[in-house]
């Protein structure tokens, strides 16, 4: 015996074996492709029917657009340097053992959470200071050419306010400096 009828309508009903002692379940499928698909489910037990009736795949129903808005401001240019402290790894206007913490994360590669605007640490930049421009590395702050703990070193000494050595030519830590916009 096929486990379904066809019906005239294209449809598929799927029927079990009848027992008038137990539950029994119709299942009939019409309409699929291509298009909606009806099921109707039908369960009869002794102490009554019940059908349920399912639309699958409905027609969708067109969402409605928004009107065009205007175009975006434009903003006007941003400036092609912006002011920070020598050493100041994480621009936040302050020299300091976090300043110090995140030099010696930098070196160990280990990540640094970083302002948008303030660069990496270990990114060549050209600094300007003084009337002069030098190219350094973001957090070196002794200018030695490479970011090492010694630079974190030399910000805890700033901090405690004790002396230091630079390699010349390089700004002073904390000594107001340009770098490029971020």
């Amino acid at each position: 015996d096929p486990l379904y009828d066809t019906i005239a309508d294209g449809g598929l009903t799927f029927e079990p074996k009848v027992d008038a002692n137990e539950c029994q379940a119709w299942i009939h499928i019409s309409n699929s492709l291509l298009s909606p698909v009806n099921v109707i489910v039908t369960a009869f037990d002794p102490e009554g029917t019940v059908t349920f009736d399912k639309i699958l795949n409905p027609t969708p129903t067109p969402v409605p657009t928004a009107p065009p808005t205007a175009p975006p401001v434009t903003p006007s240019p941003t400036p092609a340097n912006q002011p920070n402290l020598w050493a100041d790894i994480d621009c936040n206007n302050d020299v300091g053992v976090v300043d110090s913490l995140k030099m010696l994360r930098a070196d160990a590669g280990l990540s640094v959470s970083q302002d948008a605007n303030c660069p990496a640490p270990g990114t060549d930049l050209d600094v300007i200071w003084d009337s002069q421009t030098t190219n350094d590395k973001w957090g070196d702050a002794d200018c030695s050419g490479e970011l090492t703990p010694v630079d974190s070193l030399k910000v805890l000494r700033f901090d405690a306010g004790l002396f230091y050595i630079q390699q010349e030519p390089c700004p002073d830590i904390g000594q107001e400096v340009l770098i490029p916009q971020q």
